[in-house]
């Protein structure tokens, strides 16, 4: 991305069918990754699975939104701080990254109580006089 000049996208889609090309792609690629299942059983455990799958079995839909909000929940998970995750999101708002697009899971939430319980304090608080 460093060679991509300033204002150009960096993955330009055709104007009104970037929901389709999104879904083309993901089709493709479903149909390679059953295609390399090693036996018929992982066929069919794969052929079972939403994996890759443009409309997943809930109902949920892999649109361009639902990939910003994957990316940059990774971005967050990975350590970024605020401004980082806003520039790497293209954000100007810190509250549309962190409330529409990042997400927190239960084990991200898990990992930062345990980094905290271990955590030694930045310096011994003061006794408190009765």
């Amino acid at each position: 991305m460093a060679n991509k000049p300033k204002g150009v996208p960096v993955c330009p889609l055709p104007s009104g069918k970037a929901a389709l090309v999104l879904a083309a792609d993901l089709a493709a690629a479903r149909a390679a990754w059953l295609a390399e299942a090693p036996t018929p059983a992982e066929r069919a455990r794969r052929e079972r699975s939403d994996f890759l799958r443009y409309i997943d079995s809930t109902g949920h839909t892999a649109d361009f939104h639902s990939l910003r909000g994957y990316y940059i929940s990774r971005v967050v998970e990975s350590g970024a701080n605020l401004k980082e995750a806003m520039d790497l999101a293209r954000h100007s708002d810190p509250k549309l990254t962190m409330r529409t697009y990042a997400r927190v899971r239960l084990h991200n939430l898990s990992a930062v109580v345990d980094r905290a319980a271990s955590a030694s304090p930045a310096s011994p608080r003061p006794a408190r006089s009765a």
